[in-house]
């Protein structure tokens, strides 16, 4: 397909196509730059700060998490936790990622995080929404989380 301009007024950005991929890139109110990436079904999406994109290339990370604890790895898009079944989760968000643009979904694939929740954390004094920890606590629930370089924020 052709790139299609997309108007809300005035052109705020672009938006590609493959067989498989939407690609859009815009312009914010503020003049940052914004990516969002739709994988036929399934989103990755990393948002801009300072100047930096995001790369995204070909399908998301599903990593299968199954153990009380989990440090998040660069490589990981999505977190298909399935120790919930078991007992509580910890995912720790490492300092070294706390960089704008990162995104990370962590899904309770167990269907179990009303009795087992699933916390997220950082290892460092970053807040997430202003909070030391998020915590997944209804079945089968999932949380989109992005960093603007210094804290976590829930989309």
């Amino acid at each position: 397909m052709a790139d299609v301009e997309i108007s809300t007024a005035g052109a705020l950005g672009t938006a590609t196509s493959s067989d498989s991929i939407l690609t859009v890139d815009a312009t914010g109110a503020t003049g940052e730059k914004l990516k969002r990436v739709i994988f036929s079904g399934d989103e990755g999406e990393y948002l801009n700060g300072a100047g930096g994109w995001g790369a995204l290339s070909g399908d998301p990370t599903i990593t299968t998490v199954n153990a009380a604890t989990y440090s998040l790895l660069t490589t990981d898009n999505i977190l298909h936790v399935t120790y919930a079944a078991t007992g509580e989760c910890t995912v720790t968000w490492p300092t070294a990622q706390i960089v704008s643009g990162r995104l990370i979904r962590v899904k309770d694939a167990a269907g179990n995080s009303n009795t087992n929740a699933i916390t997220i954390v950082t290892e460092g004094s970053q807040l997430i929404d202003g909070q030391a920890n998020y915590e997944l606590t209804a079945d089968y629930n999932s949380v989109t989380i992005y960093c603007d370089g210094s804290n976590l924020f829930v989309v």
